[in-house]
């Protein structure tokens, strides 16, 4: 059963990874070919500006997955610091437990507004709005299984 957990949470991680650095690429050629379009060719596409803001979005919301996965997130732990390591735990926990209450809120609400959304379709491309405010549940849905991981760590010893 640790064997598996640990494989599904690799496996998590390197798809949300990879994900992440392509619509990054991604990003960087659709702003290329646009300055190119514009400056060199003289005729911009219609479609790039709203097609780089919405892999922005996605691209925000992923990589800050990355970043909550390695707590590089900013934090104030300068008296959470003082404590001694058996309260620190404690705290620590408490944290993770108002995290994940807020991330379950954020991926309902979410939910919701992707339902909301998903009929309204955008000006130059013509997708779904839902496909991009998806970025909020899928991102809470991502960092909330990250705290179970962690949880199930802490549980377990510490094996990962």
């Amino acid at each position: 059963m640790d064997a598996f957990i640990l494989g599904l949470k690799k496996a998590i991680d390197r798809i949300v990874d990879a994900v992440a650095v392509s619509a990054l690429s991604v990003l960087v050629l659709v702003v290329a070919a646009q300055v190119i379009s514009r400056y060199v060719v003289g005729r911009p596409f219609t479609w790039s500006e709203e097609l780089a803001r919405y892999m922005l979005v996605w691209i925000v919301y992923l990589f800050a997955v990355i970043a909550f996965r390695l707590s590089r997130h900013m934090g104030i732990d300068f008296f959470v610091l003082l404590l001694s390591d058996r309260f620190r735990g404690i705290v620590q926990g408490a944290g993770d437990v108002l995290i994940f209450g807020f991330l379950i809120l954020v991926l309902r609400f979410g939910t919701e507004l992707v339902g909301i959304t998903l009929p309204q379709t955008s000006a130059a491309l013509g997708i779904p709005m839902g496909l991009v405010y998806l970025a909020f549940p899928v991102s809470a849905g991502l960092m909330a299984l990250e705290l179970l991981f962690r949880l199930y760590s802490r549980l377990t010893g510490g094996r990962r």
